[in-house]
């Protein structure tokens, strides 16, 4: 009974130290950009394909369960979608995901409706990404924001 405590007892104890080495102090969140924006041929709703990139600051290979993300233009989300073949991006490395998305019917009529009565100085918009990260991290939010700028001529 003694030895069989003491087995289990030893056997927490890795598991929780072996968890504990997972959860890296260091970590440095990825950057992400966008490195293209395309418009899907489909039948019917429109379709979208975003390329993200994304950069690894780490000295560990960085493994992705899935990611899902939100596209807010003026505020109305206009697309959303979810990816789950992602990639392995390497240690100090960089890697190319696809995302494909459908657009919110009423939130793209709303925009175009305020984009033609209102007069804008240009367009803001708002990427918001989710990572699920391997490695028993916990998921890790990117946002991206920023004004799109109409030429003044």
């Amino acid at each position: 009974m003694l030895q069989a405590t003491g087995r289990i007892i030893f056997i927490l104890s890795v598991l929780v130290m072996s968890g504990c080495a997972v959860f890296r102090p260091d970590f440095a969140k990825p950057e992400i950009s966008v490195s293209a924006f395309r418009l899907l041929p489909s039948n019917g709703i429109p379709k979208f394909e975003i390329e993200l990139q994304i950069i690894n600051p780490n000295s560990f290979e960085l493994e992705l369960n899935g990611m899902s993300y939100s596209a807010n233009i003026e505020g109305y989300r206009v697309v959303s979608g979810v990816a789950n073949n992602i990639p392995v991006i390497p240690a100090y490395g960089e890697g190319s995901v696809r995302l494909a998305g459908s657009i919110d019917l009423f939130s793209g009529f709303q925009l175009l409706t305020d984009l033609m009565q209102q007069k804008h100085k240009g367009i803001n918009y708002l990427l918001q990404v989710k990572l699920d990260i391997a490695r028993f991290l916990p998921n890790m939010s990117v946002e991206k924001s920023g004004l799109i700028a109409f030429s003044q001529n």
